[in-house]
């Protein structure tokens, strides 16, 4: 089961505001009386944004329902207790930051000051890679955040004196998904393909069974691969929120 906001994931629970919680449904258990309702937890731990709480059984679930609808968050926000398999996924997208290692906490901050048209709430940092040039950043985030952040900053945001773009991970973009459709068609080729090629001797022979079209198919794959590519690393150009301004 999980603790979250009624509007998760467009808010979530900080670490701090989780202990209040944690407080709060032990002042409830405080004033259980012997022989009324008997809650008992293998754990309730905060993670990825949300209590985790492990009941042991359904009357446990039942109580802690009721105390988590009387007890606030920490902003006055309704809290709910829900299944984790009935919450909706986060969007998982990687940026990566050239230049000196910062505090995830910090580089968060400075995207939010500096980007605040993108709601940035529920953000959070799932994991972090360094390396001598800079660093590797995967963060989760809601669906509007994620079409806030395609529509009006066309997948990049500002970040101290440069900007940065953030791909999608797990799904596929609207460009990726396109340029799959396009070498999927290609590949396969037009139905009239499979008819026999006239001038062969056994009349078996077809275009598609062809050396030289083989070889033109593979050619065709290879550069929609890298047109592929070529799209999450190339910034766009595009006129945006974010585009660069001479003052």
């Amino acid at each position: 089961m999980a603790i979250v906001p009624k509007n998760y994931p467009e808010s979530s629970i900080p670490q701090e505001p989780a202990e209040l919680i944690r407080n709060c449904i032990l002042q409830e258990l405080d004033k259980l009386n012997v022989g009324g309702s008997e809650p008992k937890f293998r754990e309730v731990r905060h993670r990825a944004g949300m209590l985790r709480a492990a009941c042991v059984d359904a009357g446990t679930c039942s109580w802690l329902a009721g105390v988590v609808r009387n007890c606030a968050s920490w902003d006055g926000a309704k809290l709910k207790l829900v299944k984790e398999d009935d919450l909706p996924k986060p969007i998982k997208a990687l940026v990566w930051i050239p230049g000196s290692q910062m505090e995830s906490d910090q580089i968060l901050h400075r995207l939010k000051v500096q980007n605040q048209k993108l709601p940035m709430s529920s953000w959070r940092v799932v994991s972090t890679k360094a390396d001598p040039k800079g660093q590797q950043m995967v963060v989760a985030m809601d669906e509007s955040s994620w079409k806030v952040l395609q529509d009006t900053y066309h997948g990049r945001l500002h970040l101290q004196f440069l900007s940065v773009s953030f791909r999608l991970l797990g799904r596929k973009s609207k460009e990726q998904a396109e340029a799959q459709e396009r070498m999927d068609t290609i590949v396969a080729g037009p139905s009239n393909l499979s008819t026999p090629e006239p001038g062969r001797g056994d009349g078996t022979g077809s275009a598609v069974d062809s050396p030289r079209s083989i070889g033109t198919a593979h050619t065709i794959t290879a550069l929609l691969e890298s047109q592929m590519v070529d799209l999450l690393r190339t910034p766009s150009s595009e006129g945006s929120d974010s585009a660069g301004q001479e003052c």
